[in-house]
């Protein structure tokens, strides 16, 4: 004689044996929308929809016969773990079936067979069977409401996961632009920094030079009268070339930091010494030295020329004096007797 707890054993194993019947019945006419909190009313819509009898009748009845066995004359009562475990079984198949069609149509047989046994007349009177299968209903439609909600709760949770990875990695994004900008203002403050240093010292290079060769003209303007007037000519053009040019580079050197001139102008290297030819000859301190440099040339001529014949004129001059000289020793004896004679 069996056990009470093998009975219960054997039971619940004819109740998954049932419920994996149920699931393996293809009904054509099961709606695969997205179960929702009136499934109970969704598929009795759907049952009600069926004029001609189901092509499945026949898994039904032997679906009912199963459920005789396990309910009719016993004192069986399923457990509500049990159709937990089964449900969940199916958990995979549901994650990679969006559709859930398994939930689906063990939903949707388990209402039609009770629909059945609720329409024949051989049921009318087993009230307690009706009301066992109505429990067993009513658990596997609740379990898999409880299964839809853990899906939409995960299903939820991954969509916030993805944004939020997205969000991450538009953060990511940014702070690495704000990275790059803020280094990029760095190196802009540092470059802005050594700007500022170069251009005080060209500054101080400029008063520096202003002031030398304005105190070297004061000195050479001091001694003007010991001097020629061709030294003091060449000296005041070497002076104003020196000066002028030192100041234009400066200047030049300046207005490039301040433009980024020299920058732009790093990146062409084809013709980088026909350009620079080309702008040193049309400047203006080009035509400057040209002119000085003229002015110095036509001095120097001029000192050469004229100093020679100063220097012929002078020797000249020497030769004559003494010559006269020599007369004047020459004659001075003959003077003297003269003056004793008379």
């Amino acid at each position: 004689m069996n056990s009470p707890q093998s009975n219960y054993n054997e039971l619940n194993k004819k109740l998954d044996e049932f419920l994996t019947s149920i699931a393996n019945i293809q009904e054509k006419s099961i709606s695969l929308e997205p179960i929702s909190d009136n499934l109970t009313k969704d598929l009795r819509s759907d049952i009600s929809n069926h004029v001609e009898p189901t092509d499945n009748i026949a898994k039904y009845q032997e679906a009912i016969g199963k459920l005789e066995e396990i309910y009719k004359g016993t004192n069986y009562r399923h457990s509500y773990s049990t159709i937990t475990k089964y449900i969940i079984s199916h958990r995979e198949k549901c994650i990679f079936d969006k559709d859930q069609k398994i939930l689906h149509i063990i939903a949707f047989n388990i209402e039609n067979i009770f629909a059945t046994i609720d329409k024949q007349d051989i049921y009318k009177d087993e009230d307690e069977f009706k009301n066992k299968v109505f429990k067993l209903k009513d658990h596997i439609n609740l379990e898999i409401l409880r299964i839809r909600d853990i899906f939409d709760a995960e299903n939820k949770t991954k969509a916030e996961l993805e944004e939020t990875k997205l969000e991450l990695n538009n953060l990511k994004k940014e702070s690495k632009q704000l990275n790059d900008n803020i280094e990029k203002s760095e190196n802009q403050l540092k470059n802005m920094q050594k700007e500022y240093i170069t251009i005080l010292g060209i500054f101080a290079a400029i008063v520096f030079s202003f002031v030398a060769g304005l105190t070297f003209s004061t000195s050479v303007l001091s001694n003007i009268d010991k001097s020629s007037i061709y030294r003091l000519v060449l000296i005041m053009c070497l002076i104003g070339l020196f000066i002028t040019n030192i100041l234009h580079y400066l200047y030049s050197f300046v207005r490039e930091i301040h433009f980024g001139i020299s920058n732009k102008d790093k990146n062409v290297c084809v013709n980088i010494w026909e350009n620079t030819k080309d702008k040193f000859c049309n400047s203006y301190i080009f035509k400057f030295n040209i002119f000085v440099a003229c002015i110095i040339v036509s001095t120097f001529l001029c000192w050469v020329f004229f100093e020679n014949n100063k220097n012929d004129l002078r020797s000249n001059t020497k030769e004559i004096n003494s010559n006269n000289k020599l007369e004047l020793y020459a004659t001075e004896p003959l003077n003297i007797l003269r003056s004793e004679v008379k």
